[in-house]
């Protein structure tokens, strides 16, 4: 059952953009728009400061690597996706926006579609 996951580590790459050499690219975009997660460190005005878990690149296979610190948008004049984030929180990442608080059920599930994507995507990498 494909899920976003799928568009962006098994359709995406197979239209050209990893094939150029140009990976540092492909893989900046493939990690922005893979529905990703961070747990919140700080609030800082309409934006939250994230530890997130990113993608790397490693012997021509994808991979999660070490969670590294972002800057991500919560709000825009107060609109946006989540509310009362607290740090601590977990919450899901679609390029630079925090889309929704994840429990540890939905947590799980994410991190469970990654996962088999990631293992899809590189069996053909």
């Amino acid at each position: 059952m494909p899920v976003h996951a799928f568009h962006v580590l098994d359709v995406f790459p197979r239209l050209g953009l990893m094939r150029t050499g140009s990976t540092d690219r492909a893989l900046e975009v493939m990690d922005s728009c893979r529905i990703r997660w961070g747990r919140v460190l700080e609030r800082d005005g309409d934006w939250l400061v994230v530890s997130a878990v990113p993608l790397e690149m490693v012997d021509a296979k994808l991979r999660l690597a070490p969670p590294r610190v972002e800057r991500i948008r919560g709000w825009i004049d107060g609109a946006g996706f989540v509310d009362d984030v607290e740090p601590g929180d977990v919450v899901s990442i679609h390029w630079d926006w925090a889309c929704e608080r994840l429990d540890r059920p939905r947590l799980a599930a994410l991190r469970g579609w990654t996962a088999r994507e990631l293992n899809i995507a590189n069996r053909t990498m």
